[in-house]
């Protein structure tokens, strides 16, 4: 019993690093800032307003479906060449991915309406949220976010990080000195 309880929260430490990096690294400083500026945007407006009034329901949850399944593909291709070493070749992809990951959400955002005569859509909608708030209520999630601010506030003030990397080359410039003092005196 131990054992599974045990397992369970390294799972939901597991998704809480995961929601905190989604939604607080990227969501909140890529693709937000990028969303709202492309909000703004007439074409992207008429676009979306005929997605609300005078789209069918179906082409609604294809055009959703297929925006996302693109997003999920590129990022997949995106992880393939983190594999292979190929570090800034991957950044860039999984920012493209975040392009129709942000048309996306738009189009559920401004279809939900009819998204939701779909009664599985509905129920897997509110799963979702509902995995959310559950993984925003677990304890993993509450010592992560805590570590987070902490950091945050820690490193926010101005010079403290400076004065902490300084202080740390000067430990290990002074223990390498004391070391081959050492060793210079053993010989």
């Amino acid at each position: 019993m131990y054992f599974i309880k045990k397992l369970r929260n390294i799972l939901i430490g597991v998704l809480a690093l995961m929601y905190i990096f989604f939604d607080h690294i990227l969501w909140n400083k890529v693709a937000k800032p990028v969303y709202s500026r492309i909000n703004v945007n007439e074409f992207y407006i008429i676009a979306l307003d005929y997605i609300e009034f005078k789209m069918n329901r179906y082409l609604i949850l294809l055009s959703f479906v297929s925006i996302y399944g693109i997003s999920k593909l590129i990022e997949v291709y995106s992880l393939a060449f983190f594999a292979q070493g190929h570090i800034i070749t991957g950044v860039i992809m999984y920012g493209v991915a975040m392009i129709p990951v942000i048309i996306s959400f738009a189009v559920l955002e401004r279809g939900k309406e009819k998204l939701f005569t779909f009664v599985w859509f509905k129920y897997l909608y509110y799963k979702f949220i509902a995995l959310v708030t559950y993984i925003k209520a677990s304890y993993p999630y509450r010592v992560i976010m805590f570590n987070v601010r902490l950091a945050k506030r820690v490193f926010s003030k101005a010079g403290t990080f400076s004065i902490l990397l300084g202080v740390a080359i000067r430990k290990i410039l002074s223990r390498k000195e004391y070391d081959t003092e050492k060793q210079v005196n053993h010989i």
